[in-house]
């Protein structure tokens, strides 16, 4: 969950680009199982998050109402509460950066 604000918006191609800085919360879980004895751990944190994006969106294309729209964007984020030790193992520990590329439709104006 975050919440963000564009400095920089651009026409450009068609459609606009922008750059939005964000801050969030987010959380990650993760659970694994021994393929040869079933035994399995897990963890989850959770991170107040910081990042830019890059993004680019055409303008509504069918009937006015549906676009496209592709973003790339890089974060990091701070450890807000330690995670569970699994059996003495804590697979997720400490601060944590991240990079992701979204592609997907946008629907309405």
């Amino acid at each position: 969950m975050s919440a963000g604000y564009s400095p920089v918006s651009l026409t450009a191609l068609g459609g606009e680009l922008r750059m939005p800085l964000f801050a969030g919360i987010s959380l990650t879980h993760i659970r694994r199982t021994g393929a040869t004895t079933g035994g399995g751990n897990h963890d989850s944190i959770a991170l107040l998050e910081v990042g830019l994006a890059l993004r680019y969106r055409t303008r509504p294309l069918w009937w006015q109402l549906v676009g496209f729209f592709a973003e790339v964007r890089a974060s990091a984020g701070t450890q807000i509460a330690s995670g569970i030790c699994a059996d003495c193992y804590d697979p997720l520990h400490g601060d944590a950066a991240r990079r992701s590329l979204l592609v997907g439709v946008s629907i309405g104006r």
